[in-house]
């Protein structure tokens, strides 16, 4: 084989696998918006948990195709108050109840009591520190696929996004895994999102996505990391604290 055919198979071998690389990463098709300049969004001056200030380092979340999208829109909106829902410890908030049913809502309430009273003794041998959300969760979307009563996101996101401790607060890896979110619309009209799952590689495992552009935020002021909370003030989605579990009006 001369030099020139030689050279003329592999260009082909090589352009055939470069497509097939693109194919199968998940980011492929979409380039991720360069990160912008700091920027911030001011804090709600009133509600149950209102949304504290964020700030976000490069910029708030661009998503390109899907910045009008009314599925991501909803995601957006339900991860931003249930981390401020986190943040105060308090799942009051109506807003909540049209991304979310009351047992969904009481649910993470009672695991938010949990905590409280599992971080009230540091010389307990069950001791573990209250875990807040730093500020909304990171997210690149990659995808949105409609189906019949809702829609799929595939999302990239950090595979944690929790800190216990000023210490423990870091900015996102350059890497992260795919998450799919189911979005359904109820009878009412709501848009509900179920639970996220990993979405598994086709080699088994997670699936990896670029984080290293994403535009993340910061709640200003801080959670109250490593502050004692009383059981007693964790307020669930009907307005009143959560009462203990052994009472039998929640259950994990």
């Amino acid at each position: 084989m001369t030099r020139r055919r030689r050279a003329l198979v592999l260009g082909a071998l090589g352009a055939t696998l470069l497509v097939a690389v693109l194919a199968w990463h998940p980011w492929a098709g979409y380039t991720v918006p360069p990160r912008g300049v700091e920027e911030s969004t001011p804090a709600e001056a009133s509600g149950p948990a209102p949304v504290p200030a964020i700030i976000w380092p490069y910029g708030t979340p661009d998503d390109g195709p899907w910045a009008d999208d009314e599925w991501v829109l909803a995601l957006r909106q339900f991860d931003l108050l249930t981390a401020a829902a986190n943040y105060h410890h308090d799942y009051s908030d109506p807003r909540l109840t049209a991304f979310a049913s009351e047992q969904s809502l009481q649910s993470r309430a009672v695991g938010a009591f949990n905590a409280a009273l599992g971080a009230r003794d540091p010389d307990h041998r069950l001791f573990r520190p209250i875990t807040y959300r730093p500020g909304p969760r990171p997210l690149v979307v990659l995808a949105v696929e409609p189906g019949k009563i809702g829609a799929t996101i595939r999302v990239c996101v950090p595979e944690s996004w929790g800190a216990t401790s000023t210490d423990d607060v870091h900015d996102p890896p350059d890497t992260g895994i795919v998450r799919r979110w189911e979005m359904y619309r109820t009878p009412t009209g709501d848009i509900w999102p179920t639970d996220p799952h990993p979405e598994v590689s086709r080699g088994g495992g997670t699936t990896p996505c670029d984080l290293s552009r994403v535009r993340f935020g910061y709640f200003d002021p801080a959670p109250p990391y490593g502050e004692a909370v009383d059981p007693g003030t964790v307020i669930g989605p009907d307005g009143t604290p959560v009462a203990p579990i052994s009472s039998g009006t929640g259950s994990a």
